[in-house]
């Protein structure tokens, strides 16, 4: 399993891995709230939309690009058709299949229209008359794409979504109107059409270096912080972005929808929406690390450390992750019951988090801390 260093601050989690004894780590199955990708730390800079050099097959809709300049690309007849009476149920199911990878979305047929592509349906939309569906239409198109070699991710990292040969030009989209935009131009242009279209604020953040920021209004730009604050002002239902903010906040508070908030809080608000999220759990648990006596409210519940691992346990008994950090609440000679009535020592939790990840080395060494010496066991 892979691993990263501990931070000392008590609301960091390291991953699958505890570097340093009484680290906690985060669960596996942290994608449950949606993390962000990693992210590098490039000077702050504001990224345009500027189009790009088309190289564009004339029956496709899509070409490579170079990064300046632009070219008129030549329309299709599947570009100049109307959007038919559909158009908002189409809509609904793009937004639905935004969970497949990029590569697989493109081609994949409609459920509800198997004679049309995700990417058919996206350019029929992105011509539509009601700002709102073009808007949805645009962000589906810009799922089509990987994010921009400007603002992408290195080669190489673990959410790196540009494909070998492909850093140093875009990728871009030739729209039915003409214009030939990146995956962000399409997403700045979809604020541009519905501002209140949540997902094309959270994707331009997802795509962004640490410090960068885009230029969405004419005397604004936005950081990553800010796009997702925008992300939440329309859309609050969406666990993600919640989870996506907490990430970038953690040791100080931001503003959403004029309300000042901590890391701690925006973790309960995921669990507001989702009661049985396993990884805010751990989070809100590594939160208070350090701070055993400390409280979270969660859902009216005033939980400390140790019990807020109990319920990351009820909620997903096969996560190593809350068995590992709960054990490292307790001292050598110290039980603990759990949910459905267990009681387990320190000892007991480490066995079953190795049960659970028998690779990790750290359960390993977090149990070799909890032995006397010269004391022997077997697994």
């Amino acid at each position: 399993s892979s691993s990263s260093s501990s931070s000392s601050a008590p609301s960091e989690a390291v991953h699958e891995s505890c570097a340093a004894p009484g680290a906690a780590f985060s669960s596996r199955n942290e994608a449950a709230v949606a993390t962000g990708p990693s992210t590098v730390s490039p000077p702050a800079q504001a990224i345009g939309i500027g189009n790009a050099v088309a190289r564009a097959a004339p029956d496709s809709g899509v070409a490579s690009a170079a990064s300046s300049g632009t070219q008129q690309p030549r329309q299709t007849p599947e570009q100049h058709k109307e959007v038919p009476e559909q158009a908002a149920a189409w809509a609904a199911e793009l937004q639905l299949t935004a969970q497949y990878p990029q590569v697989k979305c493109a081609a994949m047929p409609l459920r509800s229209d198997p004679a049309i592509t995700y990417k058919s349906a996206a350019l029929r939309l992105a011509a539509h008359r009601d700002a709102a569906l073009r808007a949805a239409g645009l962000v589906a198109l810009a799922r089509c794409l990987p994010a921009d070699p400007a603002v992408a991710k290195p080669p190489g990292s673990a959410n790196d979504a540009i494909e070998d040969g492909a850093v140093g030009e875009a990728q871009v989209i030739v729209l039915p109107d003409g214009r030939v935009l990146s995956r962000q131009a399409l997403l700045v242009e979809a604020t541009r059409c519905a501002p209140t279209t949540a997902a094309a604020y959270a994707m331009l953040a997802s795509d962004l270096p640490a410090s960068g920021t885009v230029q969405l209004f004419v005397e604004r730009k936005l950081s990553r912080t800010e796009l997702l604050c925008e992300a939440i002002r329309y859309g609050p239902t969406v666990v993600k972005y919640y989870s996506d903010l907490a990430e970038l906040i953690p040791y100080g508070s931001t503003t959403v929808n004029g309300r000042t908030i901590s890391r701690a809080e925006l973790y309960t608000e995921v669990l507001k929406r989702e009661p049985n999220n396993t990884a805010a759990y751990i989070k809100l648990g590594n939160y208070l690390m350090g701070r055993s006596h400390e409280t979270v409210t969660v859902n009216g519940r005033h939980l400390t450390r140790h019990k807020l691992y109990i319920e990351a346990i009820r909620c997903e008994p096969a996560d190593a992750a809350a068995y590992y950090n709960l054990a490292d609440c307790l001292e050598r000679s110290e039980a603990v019951m759990l949910a459905d009535g267990q009681v387990l020592n320190a000892r007991e939790l480490l066995m079953k988090a190795i049960e659970r990840s028998p690779r990790n080395p750290d359960m390993y060494l977090a149990f070799a801390r909890k032995l006397s010496k010269g004391e022997q066991i077997t697994l």
